[in-house]
């Protein structure tokens, strides 16, 4: 089983909560992205990635998980693991 990333730091924070964006983006795209998250509602989002920090996916996912949970939608992060004993100079 791939090993699952809690993400606790931005579960609750302002940015998550989305009605906090209807005066930055006015009604109409809150209402749109509620609305097409309720077709999402009863699937299941995972996302793969190889590290939980420091790169670019890391950074995205970890704001991006949050979005989607207010949204309803269930997500989550998993990350993969090489296998140690291969480098790059066998490859």
């Amino acid at each position: 089983m791939l090993e699952q990333i809690k993400i606790g730091r931005y579960c609750c924070a302002p940015s998550t909560q989305i009605e906090n964006f209807r005066p930055l983006v006015g009604d109409d795209l809150i209402d749109e992205l509620l609305e097409l998250a309720k077709d999402l509602r009863d699937i299941r989002i995972c996302h793969i990635n190889a590290t939980p920090f420091g790169g670019g996916v890391a950074e995205l996912l970890s704001r991006e998980i949050p979005i989607l949970k207010a949204l309803k939608v269930q997500a989550d992060w998993r990350i993969i693991h090489g296998d140690q004993e291969v480098s790059y100079r066998q490859l």
